[in-house]
């Protein structure tokens, strides 16, 4: 979600005490800092209520920017790169990948480029509970 506030604060959400380095590296780690530049005043910028619009993939890699700054035991992707096009998801699937690599991940999604990443896929649908390797 973005809430109320400037481009920075919604990134640093997690971490309201990070500088501004930290939060430029996550940006860019989310692959969102060439598209903050160009906002009018950059990390500034507001955005919510009378603030600035951001598109769907934006604000997507926004919440992944977010996700830099944790070191959880289980990440869930929920969906998190459906907005995104094919080789921005990969680069930030790379980077969010290696950056909790000691974090159980659970990704849900319908891109089969995202579950061919997982170690482990289960496959929902009518049809009883399949489970499988990724490829």
């Amino acid at each position: 979600d973005i809430f109320t506030g400037s481009v920075a604060e919604n990134i640093a959400l997690p971490k309201p005490d990070a500088g501004r380095e930290e939060i430029a590296m996550a940006a860019t780690l989310a692959g969102l800092a060439d598209d903050i530049a160009g906002l009018p005043d950059g990390y500034d910028t507001r955005l919510g209520q009378d603030g600035v619009e951001l598109s769907a993939g934006q604000k997507q890699r926004l919440g992944l920017a977010r996700a830099m700054f944790f070191t959880p035991d289980v990440l869930i992707l929920d969906e998190s790169t459906s907005a995104l096009d094919p080789a921005t998801e990969r680069r930030v699937l790379d980077t969010l990948l290696q950056r909790h690599a000691g974090a159980a991940v659970l990704a849900i999604t319908h891109r089969d480029s995202v579950a061919a990443r997982m170690d482990r896929i289960l496959r929902l649908d009518d049809e009883p509970v399949v489970e499988g390797q990724a490829a």
